[in-house]
């Protein structure tokens, strides 16, 4: 696979929650990662049509961050509700 080809859909989820992270003033940056980086960060979560954003707290076994979901996880979960119930802009 060719930098910048990923088996990442690109959902209307995923790019409605880059969206209102960016209003929100979260920076964003689409990067290629590995294991080893997730392992590492301070939060991590997933998006889809069900669950919209969904926080990881563990990963290979291991504690991503403090095990719970972190303050920006939070938010977007926060907005992406306000986004489907109507409510941002």
């Amino acid at each position: 696979m060719k930098f910048g080809e990923s088996a990442v859909l690109p959902g209307i989820t995923r790019q409605r929650v880059i969206e209102l992270a960016g209003m929100e003033g979260i920076e964003v940056k689409l990067a290629e990662i590995d294991v080893n980086t997730l392992l590492d960060a301070d939060e991590v979560f997933l998006t889809n049509s069900v669950m919209q954003v969904m926080p990881v707290t563990r990963l290979e076994q291991r504690i991503v961050g403090d095990d719970k979901p972190g303050a920006v996880t939070q938010r977007l979960v926060e907005l992406m509700a306000a986004d489907v119930a109507g409510l941002a802009g």
